[in-house]
């Protein structure tokens, strides 16, 4: 048999489990994974179709582990486009068994053959504990869920104004995360290990970050590091803010990290636009999310950042051009404003190849994918500003 292609009919015998769980069936002239099959099942003989180059779907029931088909969806990356009945929504709680626990105190769990990653896992959980998680979104081939309790709100507040949010984890930089709105993850900057879980108040800056106007929960020096981020319209608008900072206070130029100017007020009619030519599609992963009140998950990233790269960049950061703009989910804004990835001429993606990087296994697959770009060519992005990224913020 030659190239496999969807939907072929294989025939052979499973050889072994991986490390994963996952059968490996041998059809002669070459190897698929099955999905979770039985240990007992190796040596078996059994009848498979094929879905792409890496997976098949085991026709022989008895070899299947339960759930076989929920974990199948899974791992062939269709938990959003088809999910499983019994998927669970964003926000609903279910209990799951901690599978293992990371460094950062995240762990990995399953629910019904579905994998979840499990953001801050209560202190104190053993592998092999059951917990109760609560859902905050849900990814081609996995869910994410949090240990510490949120309350999911549709709404994000507008720019200026002041909410009270618990912080759902900690950045490895320290920077305390919110996940109580759906679709966002707003960056209340650097925060105390014992404020996990714990509400604080703060004023949203953009649909990005905060500023923390719980002192009790910040580091010393917190205004330094995080009066950059603060925007015109947010200052004007909000008087809590007015009076932690100063009505005719300036924001100072941060000299650490990749962006080093304070963050210039957000041109909405650049989001607006940008949505627009991509039709609220996520140009790497292709994702289109909307909630009930009809708000979009994706956002507009810059290319080159409208904050510029340097102090000495000549330019002052990039304009609020389309070409200068791509439409993204929030996971990949991140990592392509991090550099773990970048765009070829030819409209491509490169990925930062470096297995260390937890969540690399989610951005590796992605190596060498065509990008998904709007009808009209005329708003592709410019070779310029992606010869920018590559130069200056790609980090592989």
């Amino acid at each position: 048999m030659g190239k496999l292609s969807p939907s072929d009919i294989v025939h052979g015998k499973i050889t072994r489990i991986s490390k994963s769980g996952n059968g490996i069936l041998d059809y002669g002239t070459g190897e698929i994974s099955l999905g979770p099959i039985l240990e007992e099942a190796v040596g078996t003989e059994v009848d498979a179709v094929v879905y792409d180059e890496n997976h098949a779907f085991c026709l022989t029931g008895a070899v299947r582990t339960e759930y076989y088909d929920n974990a199948m969806r899974a791992q062939t990356r269709q938990l959003i486009d088809s999910p499983p009945d019994e998927c669970p929504g964003i926000g609903d709680t279910v209990e799951v068994e901690i599978g293992s626990i990371n460094s950062a105190g995240h762990g990995y769990a399953s629910y019904l053959g579905i994998p979840i990653r499990v953001k801050n896992v209560p202190q104190g959980t053993q592998i092999g504990q059951i917990i109760s998680v609560k859902v905050l979104r849900i990814e081609p081939s996995r869910l994410v869920a949090t240990g510490t309790a949120v309350s999911l709100r549709g709404r994000l507040p507008e720019v200026g104004e002041s909410f009270r949010a618990p912080i759902s984890h900690k950045t490895h930089s320290g920077n305390g995360i919110i996940e109580s709105f759906i679709g966002h993850q707003i960056n209340v900057g650097p925060v105390r290990d014992e404020v996990l879980g714990d509400h604080v108040e703060a004023v949203l800056l953009d649909d990005q970050f905060a500023y923390c106007l719980s002192t009790n929960a910040t580091i010393d020096g917190y205004r330094n590091i995080w009066e950059p981020k603060v925007t015109e319209i947010a200052l004007d608008r909000s008087k809590e803010l007015q009076q932690q900072l100063g009505r005719n206070d300036k924001p100072e130029r941060s000299t650490s990290g990749r962006i080093v100017r304070p963050v210039q007020r957000r041109n909405s009619s650049f989001s607006k636009r940008v949505h627009r030519a991509y039709d609220h599609t996520c140009a790497v992963c292709g994702q289109r999310w909307k909630d009930d009140s009809g708000y979009f998950e994706v956002e507009a990233a810059h290319i080159y950042p409208v904050s510029g790269v340097s102090e000495e960049d000549p330019l002052e950061g990039g304009p609020d051009s389309v070409q200068n703009g791509m439409s993204l989910c929030r996971t990949h804004h991140w990592a392509f404003d991090h550099g773990w990835f970048t765009i070829n001429d030819d409209y491509t993606i490169s990925v930062k190849d470096d297995p260390s990087l937890e969540g690399y296994e989610a951005m590796a697959p992605y190596e060498g994918q065509q990008l998904y770009l709007p009808d009209d060519q005329s708003l592709w992005p410019a070779r310029h500003y992606i010869t920018f990224h590559r130069d200056h913020v790609w980090t592989g």
